[in-house]
């Protein structure tokens, strides 16, 4: 009836452990499926236009917007880049937001109040640029501190 360490530790306590992990990373990848998924949303309806035509002074509204672009297409490469499990996989999702930017952009012709812009691709490239090089460039200094410390 009593079960060694050695036992405890076999096959089935090893096979419980990557299914925790997993649903783990399935959940971040969900939430960042949520997050992209918002983000398409708002760039493809009218109201965000008019919210910030509303709140916003006119010689605010372009900084504001390209802010928010570029600080969106960073926080979602970056989340990509931090799906290590996901390993090659993650470069996919990297694809993934530039063709989103290109294509979102594309659409928005057919949204009213918004149109396509060559400069907004560019914009949401420097993003995915941006945020992608301060995940992986924090991690390595990251690893490069704690191999030296």
């Amino acid at each position: 009836m009593d079960q060694t360490v050695s036992e405890m530790s076999g096959p089935a306590h090893r096979a419980e452990a990557p299914a925790r992990r997993f649903s783990w990373w399935v959940i971040v990848l969900l939430g960042w499926s949520v997050l992209l998924t918002g983000w398409t949303v708002a760039l493809l309806r009218p109201e965000p236009v008019r919210l910030a035509k509303a709140v916003l002074p006119e010689k605010a509204e372009f900084p504001a917007a390209k802010a928010l672009h570029v600080s969106a297409y960073a926080l979602l490469a970056g989340g990509a880049v931090l799906l290590r499990p996901l390993r090659r996989c993650r470069w996919l999702l990297l694809v993934l937001l530039s063709l989103h930017g290109m294509g979102t952009e594309y659409f928005q012709q057919f949204v009213e109040l918004r149109g396509p812009s060559v400069r907004d691709v560019v914009i949401d490239h420097m993003g995915i640029v941006l945020g992608a090089a301060a995940v992986w460039l924090g991690n390595r200094w990251r690893v490069g501190a704690s191999a030296k410390g």
